[in-house]
């Protein structure tokens, strides 16, 4: 149970350093004079073939959409474009392995001519032995509001965040 408890906190805590590597490309990029998109995968994740496939189809299809919205916005106002592009990017990122799942952290990021940028984090749990995806609550027998499993959770994921503030002095 304790064992469970730790790799249920790493997954929620666990934040790995992110750096792509000189020889790191992009699995797709679009450049235009309207819409600029990148997708990039992290390696790592070719450790998973089923995963990286999925994700490389996610990345084909969030292209796409965003593509065809840049497009439409072009033909009805180009002059809107005239400063910059829209700019789309995601990346897909090993968040934590603890077998057989595997979390990955999806962070998008849009310009669309508005005031600012926007970005999105999200996260895929895959189930590794099973090649698909898994549901938070199947990490879960306890479902119950208070329960034993979800308090060790609260305690653990605390603790953790108290010993980090800690170390970065902060009150």
């Amino acid at each position: 149970r304790t064992g469970f408890l730790a790799c249920a906190a790493a997954f929620c805590l666990a934040w790995p350093p992110f750096a792509w590597g000189e020889e790191e490309k992009p699995v797709l990029s679009i450049k235009t004079k309207y819409v600029e998109i990148e997708v990039n995968i992290e390696k790592e994740l070719r450790a998973y073939p089923q995963l990286y496939l999925t994700l490389l189809a996610d990345a084909k299809k969030y292209a796409a959409n965003n593509q065809k919205e840049a497009v439409a916005a072009w033909e009805a106002d180009p002059a809107s474009f005239r400063d910059q592009p829209w700019t789309f990017d995601r990346s897909y990122r090993l968040r934590v392995a603890a077998s057989p799942y595997v979390s990955v952290l999806i962070d998008s990021g849009e310009y669309s001519g508005g005031a600012h940028p926007n970005s999105l984090l999200d996260t895929l749990l895959w189930d590794s032995k099973s090649d698909r995806r898994a549901a938070m609550q199947t990490l879960f027998r306890e479902t119950a509001k208070d329960g034993p499993t979800a308090t060790a959770l609260a305690k653990l994921v605390r603790d953790a965040v108290i010993a980090e503030k800690k170390k970065r002095d902060i009150p």
